[in-house]
């Protein structure tokens, strides 16, 4: 019998919708860090300050286009 899959990661997220660039200037002055994971429908990015300190986890769903 094969060993049981690891669970998936899960992330404290916030939507993308409740972000505010106000929020992370300071904290960007000198550059920052961007990593995106993208998917079929649900999609996160990270931020982060260039010593990697992660800012804020946040999170979109696809966008459907209009027929």
């Amino acid at each position: 019998m094969s060993p049981p899959m690891p669970r998936k990661t899960t992330y404290s997220t916030v939507s993308v919708d409740k972000i505010s660039a106000s929020d992370f200037l300071q904290h960007l002055v000198d550059g920052s860090v961007l990593a995106l994971d993208v998917a079929k429908t649900k999609m996160v990015c990270a931020l982060a300050s260039v010593s990697g300190e992660v800012l804020k986890i946040f999170r979109w769903g696809s966008v459907r286009r209009a027929a």
